[in-house]
């Protein structure tokens, strides 16, 4: 626990592995259940203002997801673009290293899906350098910020140094 923030988590039945969301608690927050979701994900509503919200959805995907994983991310992306008003962002480590973000291209069809997806909703990714390396392998950018609205201003991170990645969003 950190003092003076909330704890969201996606409760994996003990295992060791998830996600953890934490949000000041002078902020109004709640997590949402999410029944269509893909493995690993948690969704936050967070009221900005008394008629604004932001959904934040923080994603998992292991390098060895299934098919049909890789498919309930897909969908949930372009389901939550959809059908929740307010601002959105969707934020996760997606363990897709073929994707090149500077031409959004890949010679995966699974991740020409999910360059489709974020096409489509007209989302836009912002991390912009590799976020992890291993050894002698070639650094890929694995970890995400997507958002659809142009509220994301900085972004500070630190690219390598944990085995996750802290992200602070301004």
């Amino acid at each position: 626990m950190v003092i003076g923030y909330s704890l969201y988590s996606n409760d994996l039945e003990g295992n060791s592995s998830g996600i953890l969301n934490y949000v000041k608690d002078n902020i109004r927050s709640k997590q949402i259940t999410v029944m269509e979701a893909a493995k690993e994900c948690l969704l936050l509503n967070i009221q900005i203002n008394k008629n604004d919200n932001l959904y934040v959805a923080t994603i998992y995907r292991s390098p060895n997801s299934t098919l049909d994983n890789n498919m309930s991310i897909i969908r949930f992306v372009d389901n939550l673009n959809n059908s929740k008003p307010g601002k959105k962002s969707i934020l996760g480590d997606f363990n897709w290293p073929n994707i090149d973000w500077i031409n959004w291209s890949s010679h995966s069809s699974t991740e020409n899906k999910f360059l489709d997806t974020l096409w489509k909703n007209s989302l836009n990714q912002y991390i912009n350098k590799p976020t992890r390396a291993s050894g002698k392998d070639t650094p890929h950018l694995l970890d995400l910020v997507i958002s659809k609205n142009y509220f994301v201003d900085n972004i500070d991170y630190d690219a390598y140094s944990y085995s996750f990645l802290p992200l602070f969003i301004n």
